[in-house]
C-alpha cells in the first residue's frame, strides 16, 4: 500500500497508517487510528503518527538528517516534527500498517519518565513553551475529533469515551 501511494505521488515524503496495540502473547488489545498530518497538532498534542506504521523516502534523510540519537524514546516524534517543519509531505491512508507491542517489561512501561524529560526538552529546542499552549492543544484535540468524524471512524471516538469513562470512574471505587 505505501509503495502505491510513493509511486502515484512522487511530492510524498512520508506514508503513514493506522497501528494495533499488541501484548506479550501476540493478541490485538487495541488500536490507534491517525488523522491527516499536521505539524501544529503533532506539536502541542503529541504523536500524531508513530513509526511502527509510517515509511519515508531515503530522500527525506539528505534534507532533514537522520533519527537524532540523543533520544532513547522521543526520536520518533523528534523526527516527524522536524520533518513537518523543513516542508516535508505526509500522506495518511487508513490502512494498518504496523503494530506496537506492549507489556510490563517494555521501556515503555518501565521508564516512562524518560520519555517525559525527552519530550519536554523538545518542546524547549522547538519553542514550545508559549502563553497559547492550553488553546492549541485543546485546538488540536478538536481538529483530530473531526478527522475522525469525517473518517467515518465514530466507533473509534465512542470507543475512546468508554475507555476514558472507565479510568476516571475506576479510580475512584
Amino acid at each position: 500500500q505505501a509503495v502505491k501511494v510513493f509511486n502515484k505521488y512522487s511530492g510524498i515524503d512520508i506514508v503513514f497508517g493506522n497501528s494495533l496495540f499488541i501484548n506479550e502473547y501476540d493478541c490485538v488489545i487495541g488500536e490507534l487510528r491517525f488523522t491527516p498530518f499536521s505539524n501544529l497538532a503533532h506539536f502541542y498534542e503529541g504523536m500524531s503518527i508513530n513509526n511502527q506504521s509510517s515509511f519515508w523516502r531515503r530522500t527525506l534523510f539528505s534534507r532533514i538528517g537522520t533519527l537524532d540519537p540523543k533520544f532513547q524514546f522521543s526520536m520518533d516524534y523528534e523526527f516527524f516534527l522536524r520533518a513537518g517543519m523543513k516542508g516535508a509531505r505526509f500522506r495518511n491512508i487508513r490502512f494498518f500498517f504496523g503494530g506496537f507491542r506492549t507489556h510490563g517489561d517494555s521501556k515503555t512501561k518501565k521508564i516512562p519518565w524518560v520519555a517525559l524529560a525527552e519530550n519536554d526538552l523538545i518542546g524547549r529546542i522547538y519553542g514550545k513553551k508559549i502563553y497559547l499552549n492550553f488553546l492549541l492543544k485543546k485546538l488540536s484535540i478538536v481538529r483530530r475529533s473531526v478527522f475522525y468524524f469525517i473518517q467515518g471512524d465514530l466507533d473509534y471516538i465512542l470507543n475512546g469515551f468508554k475507555r476514558r469513562i472507565k479510568l476516571f470512574f475506576g479510580n475512584y471505587r
